[in-house]
């Protein structure tokens, strides 16, 4: 009995897990939890950043009408006090996700670079998501 509360408590992480592919609405979409919108510049996607820093409950997600090099969406949440970025990367008929942790000055430009050329710099620093399973 014991050893099973250990299990529980100490689970195991992976990286090796996929997502259905996006199907894309043909409209770019900026979204968090207060709703998502099509209809929107540089300074939305800066609002929509700074609400997850002001609110840790919130996230935000980028996606493009076409997953240019792979990168079908961007999006970003805090999580202890820390920025995570994620990008959703096309693989096959699924989506992986890779992280990296941020500062809002960073966070901003990927976001923004994301939107204007639909490319993310550096992806190699980016790592998989581990998932506790």
């Amino acid at each position: 009995m014991a050893f099973n509360i250990i299990k529980r408590i100490f689970k195991s992480k992976t990286t090796d897990i996929l997502f259905d592919k996006v199907v894309s609405t043909g409209k770019a979409k900026l979204e968090n939890q207060d709703g998502c919108i099509s209809e929107f510049g540089h300074s939305e996607i800066i609002e929509y950043i700074q609400k997850i820093i002001d609110d840790a409950q919130q996230f935000v997600t980028l996606e493009l009408t076409e997953a240019n090099y792979g990168v079908r969406y961007v999006q970003a949440s805090v999580n202890y006090g820390e920025i995570s970025v994620q990008l959703g990367i096309e693989v096959g008929d699924n989506t992986k996700l890779v992280e990296k942790v941020c500062s809002q000055e960073e966070c901003e430009k990927i976001f923004l670079d994301f939107f204007d050329y639909g490319y993310v710099n550096e992806m190699e620093k980016y790592k998989p998501v581990q998932f506790f399973v």
